[in-house]
């Protein structure tokens, strides 16, 4: 196929929010160097770290302008040097530079294979949202047959797929959300819905665990929600696995820690993990594929808007007012 010299794409124009996106029709495609693939995106993922670069609160995040979005699907069109795969035709998933674009590089070793069977749009999350969840349970949260796993944010593309994989192993499901998501999430296995933005969600926590709190929380909301996380949590043995600052920044102090939350908290950035700790990452990776495999992680078709509505699109995600997956079609 031919390949363009330019393309559309979407360029934060500051550190704002996403409402400064701006549609550009000139932005130049870019070429795989070594080590590389190029891809004709077919869908970009649209996740809460978009949101976080577009106000300049993620940590290391790119400087305006730049073009958005990291996560990305679609047809390799052309290979760097020294790329032993995947090949040209190939559909494959993965994270780099500019996803909200019609084009866009990837790291070959990193570009994941589109499952058979799947479109590619449905491939979408595999290599952000389900690794998240995974580590958070098995590797950082050490979940066990029989506990009981908090996870606010359910109705979301982690928040389900973490749902889905702590019933798999075993464990009893109390999950957060906005009520008109309840049904959402009681369909893919939760045992318990409570209101996310309800005052008294600690104490409905610890009613239904009979007082003794929850083993493991996955903790991606903040803000107030994380002191209600703190406070349903099990003492002493306890996890609080923390992956996300949605609802903002949260505190607590050493003598909170001693006297009135004696509670694991741990932090779970996946881009960090991935660069620290690539064997544990790679264990992660493996275990995906045999639930895929194993048909425990089942596709689902994403919520799609049109590239020139990104802006629109990452507003809702940002207003909890979406369930799943959401995806940018260029």
């Amino acid at each position: 196929m031919t390949i363009p010299a330019t393309m559309r794409a979407l360029q934060q124009t500051s550190l704002n929010g996403p409402q400064d996106l701006r549609l550009i029709t000139d932005a130049p495609v870019p070429s795989p160097g070594q080590g590389e693939v190029l891809i004709r995106v077919v869908a970009a993922g649209v996740n809460f770290a978009d949101i976080s670069r577009a106000y300049g609160t993620f940590l290391g995040g790119p400087q305006p302008p730049y073009l958005a979005g990291f996560e990305a699907a679609g047809e390799v069109v052309a290979v760097g040097e020294a790329v032993d795969g995947p090949r040209q035709g190939t559909y494959v998933i993965g994270v780099g530079y500019g996803a909200f674009a019609e084009y866009m590089v990837l790291p070959a070793a990193a570009a994941t294979p589109v499952p058979v069977g799947w479109s590619v749009e449905q491939a979408l999350g595999m290599v952000v949202n389900w690794p998240t969840a995974l580590a958070a349970l098995k590797p950082i949260g050490r979940i066990a047959t029989g506990e009981t796993v908090l996870i606010h944010a359910a109705a979301g593309a982690t928040g389900q797929a973490a749902v889905t994989m702590a019933k798999h192993y075993g464990a009893t499901v109390i999950a957060t959300a906005s009520p008109e998501k309840h049904e959402t999430v009681l369909a893919v296995g939760a045992d318990h819905v409570l209101d996310s933005r309800a005052d008294d969600l600690a104490a409905e926590v610890l009613r239904l665990t009979g007082g003794a709190g929850a083993d493991v929380v996955l903790e991606s909301a903040g803000g107030a929600t994380f002191n209600a996380s703190l406070a349903a949590t099990k003492p002493v043995t306890g996890r609080v696995i923390v992956y996300g600052v949605a609802g903002g920044e949260a505190v607590i102090t050493n003598w909170e820690l001693v006297y009135k939350h004696q509670v694991h908290i741990i932090g779970l950035n996946i881009g960090v993990l991935i660069e620290a700790a690539p064997q544990i990452f790679g264990e992660v990776m493996g275990e995906l594929s045999a639930l895929v495999a194993a048909g425990v992680l089942a596709p689902a078709q994403p919520t799609t808007y049109d590239l020139v509505d990104g802006s629109k699109a990452l507003g809702e995600l940002a207003a909890r007012a979406t369930v799943g997956k959401l995806a940018l079609v260029p």
